[in-house]
């Protein structure tokens, strides 16, 4: 991994960021997903441990990732966005005397969905 002068991404402080949901379905999976972008030693005891069945230790983490990441993804998203209404409001009611409705607005016809599917729409009060 290349490291970018000034912004903090070197070796030390990778992160791993979001996957696709296919590389959850099995621990060697998870591994070569993760290998591709975090620097990983895949050698322990002079064996590749893809090689070797996965444990129990190794596969319970992972599980509890899953479900975790499932259950509170949109509880994280849903938050962002209402945090994001009310900075737009805050900021609004700061710079201007007029009035101004802001709305939270499904671009697609989705009752429940990704929060890139919401747009902030500010709009005069008349």
């Amino acid at each position: 991994m290349n490291t970018r002068d000034g912004t903090g991404m070197n070796a030390h402080n990778v992160r791993l960021g979001r996957l696709h949901d296919s590389v959850y379905t099995n621990w060697p999976a998870f591994v070569h997903a993760a290998g591709a972008r975090v620097p990983l030693h895949t050698v322990k005891d002079g064996q590749d441990i893809l090689s070797l069945p996965p444990s129990r230790e190794e596969e319970s983490p992972l599980e509890v990732l899953h479900v975790l990441r499932c259950l509170l993804g949109p509880l994280v998203e849903s938050l962002i966005i209402l945090d994001r209404e009310a900075w737009v409001r805050e900021a609004l009611s700061g710079i201007t005397e007029t009035p101004y409705r802001v709305e939270l607005v499904n671009l697609f016809d989705q009752a429940t969905g990704s929060g890139r599917n919401i747009a902030i729409v500010v709009t005069p009060q008349v």
